[in-house]
């Protein structure tokens, strides 16, 4: 075989990256087609249509000599932004918050606690506006107490709680959430995380969760986001959904803001926040479909005490962002 030149190995590598330039260019054109036509028709199902599409394409953004992705491909990822933050935020639970409840002068109840959390917690996120990016100021504006999604506002909920806990000698419990329940390993480039709490009220014990709705918006909880690459995955609201009794739970949490501690809640809880943090690999790998886990309610509980985490009974490959394209397909 003939050694080629220096010259022609520049002319081939020009000619390589013009042929780049032109997929890109192509990908770039249906990518904005997808987000025109969900702009204008607010559609979930045009999103996931979208997501569908960039998992199919992103193996040509694979590079396999660094083994990641292309630079360019931050490109693509915008468009899920992009589009997302173009849609309203509508629910797959409907579970409207109580609201008739006001806060009494030396009288306290759950569903006051609970009530008088969520209006500082809206007023706390009205008086931060310049802290946070304008879709969230617009949708601040929109929604009202009702139906305020409370998106990133978990550490201030549980603070809150825990403040209003301590003014009425209310045993409480701040517990920080973090993917695999360890933080050993930065599974999710440190995102979700979730904080949340445990309050012992009457001598019963609670889970108190009043920044849940987050978790159940519609445009989240596309299960095709799985094999999108460097995403952030499927929200905790979608797995809840795939059990009944889960899916009480959370119907419960949403409505009330609290439930009372059991075995069976606290494992339904947390169910939905182990399995979001698996990636496609899990699925690709383990064919397993059923939206289940092996974890007791004694697992969890070391895993909440930090005795144990999930990285000891899953691959690793298994959670976290996805970071190379998988062949399963998600609808």
């Amino acid at each position: 075989m003939k050694k080629l030149t220096e010259q022609e190995i520049d002319n081939l590598y020009d000619q390589y990256l013009k042929m780049n330039r032109l997929a890109m260019s192509y990908y770039e054109t249906i990518i904005n087609r997808y987000k025109d036509k969900i702009k204008k028709t607010k559609s979930i199902k045009d999103l996931q249509n979208l997501y569908t599409y960039i998992q199919n394409i992103s193996i040509a953004f694979f590079d396999n000599n660094n083994n990641n992705m292309n630079p360019a491909y931050r490109i693509i990822l915008s468009a899920i932004n992009e589009c997302t933050s173009s849609l309203d935020n509508t629910y797959i639970i409907d579970s409207q918050p109580l609201t008739n409840t006001e806060l009494i002068e030396n009288k306290i109840s759950l569903d006051i606690l609970i009530k008088h959390t969520r209006l500082l917690l809206t007023k706390a996120a009205v008086a931060s506006l310049s802290y946070y990016p304008r879709a969230n100021i617009n949708n601040i504006f929109k929604e009202t107490l009702n139906n305020f999604s409370f998106i990133n506002f978990c550490y201030e909920s549980s603070k809150i709680v825990e403040q209003l806990c301590k003014k009425q000698k209310i045993p409480c419990k701040t517990i920080k959430l973090v993917p695999g329940f360890t933080n050993k390993e930065d599974l999710w480039d440190g995102t979700k995380l979730h904080y949340f709490n445990i309050i012992t009220f009457n001598n019963e014990k609670y889970i108190v969760d009043c920044s849940y709705r987050q978790f159940f918006i519609k445009k989240y909880n596309c299960l095709e986001i799985l094999g999108v690459v460097d995403s952030y995955g499927i929200m905790p609201g979608y797995i809840m959904l795939q059990d009944k009794t889960r899916q009480e739970v959370a119907t419960q949490i949403l409505k009330y803001g609290y439930i009372k501690l059991t075995p069976t809640t606290l494992k339904s809880y947390l169910d939905g926040f182990a399995m979001s943090y698996r990636n496609s690999n899990y699925y690709e790998q383990t064919q397993d479909f059923s939206f289940q886990t092996s974890y007791t309610s004694e697992i969890y509980e070391k895993f909440l005490r930090g005795e144990d985490n999930q990285l000891n009974y899953e691959d690793k490959r298994y959670l976290g962002k996805l970071k190379r394209p998988t062949k399963i397909k998600f609808s």
